[in-house]
């Protein structure tokens, strides 16, 4: 049986459009593939610049101990 040239048409309209859904369907999840990726690097920066942070702060609080600099345990010391 001929199917006729409309029908072929169509067809392939449909299995376009399946493909297209498909094609899509992958990218998204990709992207969301991404973006969770994305988010875990981003934390991992923030978590490395507050330890990195607070290693100077102690370092500092050391240093302007040694120093002969005022620190916090100093001034608890003296009367207010």
């Amino acid at each position: 049986m001929n199917r006729t040239t409309s029908q072929r048409a169509e067809e392939a309209r449909r299995v376009a459009q399946a493909a297209t859904s498909r094609a899509k369907q992958a990218q998204n999840e990709m992207l969301k593939e991404r973006a969770a990726a994305l988010a875990v690097e981003a934390q991992k920066i923030n978590n490395l610049r507050a330890l990195r942070m607070a290693k100077t702060s102690a370092e500092d609080a050391v240093s302007g101990g040694l120093n002969g600099e005022a620190t916090v345990a100093d001034d608890m010391d003296s009367p207010a």
